[in-house]
């Protein structure tokens, strides 16, 4: 978790590791939110990871999950998920 960074530091951050890493970071655009960042062969795709009604899931999915950690586990296939990049 990168907390309250912006989306250009995410990018920046990001920019120099390996395809498939992918950090997370609080949302300034919904309280409670975050956004999951993950570095592809043509860039940072950015998705919002919401919470609603105690569970969360990515925007506009309808798949919940208990916890961020599940939610990353079960996408990590489909979204090319490798290593969380560290504080």
């Amino acid at each position: 978790m990168h907390g309250y960074i912006s989306s250009e530091d995410a990018e920046q951050k990001l920019s120099k590791q390996k395809k498939g890493d992918y950090l997370i970071r609080f949302s300034r655009h919904g309280r409670g939110g975050f956004q999951l960042h993950v570095l592809g062969s043509t860039g940072t795709r950015v998705y919002m990871i919401i919470c609603q009604d105690s569970t969360w899931k990515l925007k506009d999915s309808t798949r919940t999950f208990n916890s961020i950690q599940e939610l990353i586990e079960h996408y990590r296939t489909q979204l090319s998920l490798k290593a969380p990049l560290e504080n």
